[in-house]
């Protein structure tokens, strides 16, 4: 196999069970911009030697690490991720309202001399004119924080013998690590950096720790993806 690509990262809380057959995952989620995915794989391994040769050998996986680079650490779904809590840091930022119609639900503001005023009476005339005020979170990291238990997947394409094809790698039970992404100044040329988050792949109860298909179209494998998180 020739991979030529990487898409669709996919998450779902995972509620446990002992089989992946009695798996159920809470709604299937998208991390945005794929880079990359590693995994490594630790093995258990036992010998057994008579008459001066190996008799027996055996390997079995313990555990399994993953590495997904992507190319946003969304705070609100690395929250989700990794048990962060959530709270209000007590700022407010605006932006133009995209609402052609006065919306009765929503407070409008309009802007002048450096400073944002509520619109007490809006008009549907001025709505072109009118900001929404957005509250930003904080997202607050704990040594008590729990990371959240998922199912994890995504999409690799592929080339093989000239024909383009789509790999679903899908891990049951995954469970990330706290992270923080790196940094550093300007230079005399741009760079991006881009976050690597790092994770544990963890067996099932029955062994499982991987499944797998291959699809001629790309369409048939997103449909796979979604059936592993959403089995009946």
């Amino acid at each position: 196999m020739a991979g030529i690509g990487l898409r669709y990262f996919n998450y779902g809380g995972l509620k446990e069970a002992d089989t992946y057959e009695g798996c159920t995952y809470e709604e299937q989620k998208t991390l945005k911009g794929a880079i990359e995915c590693k995994v490594s794989l630790d093995m258990a391994e036992a010998e057994l030697h008579g008459d001066d040769t190996l008799q027996e050998q055996v390997s079995v996986l313990s555990k399994g690490n993953i590495t997904m680079g992507v190319t946003d650490d969304d705070d609100e779904i690395f929250a989700d991720l990794l048990g962060q809590t959530v709270g209000d840091s007590g700022i407010s930022q605006y932006k133009r309202t995209e609402d052609t119609s006065l919306n009765v639900d929503k407070t409008y503001y309009t802007f002048a001399g450096g400073k944002y005023t509520e619109v007490t009476s809006p008009e549907e005339a001025d709505i072109a004119t009118y900001y929404e005020a957005e509250a930003i979170k904080d997202y607050t990291s704990s040594s008590e924080d729990t990371p959240k238990t998922i199912g994890f997947g995504h999409i690799v394409p592929k080339m093989v013998s000239g024909v383009r094809k789509y790999k679903v790698e899908f891990f049951p039970k995954v469970r990330f690590k706290a992270f923080i992404a790196d940094a550093k100044t300007k230079g005399s040329s741009l760079e991006f950096t881009t976050p690597s988050v790092e994770g544990t792949i963890i067996p099932l109860q029955d062994g499982t720790w991987e499944k797998h298909a291959t699809f001629l179209k790309e369409v048939d494998a997103k449909a796979y993806l979604s059936k592993l998180f959403k089995k009946e």
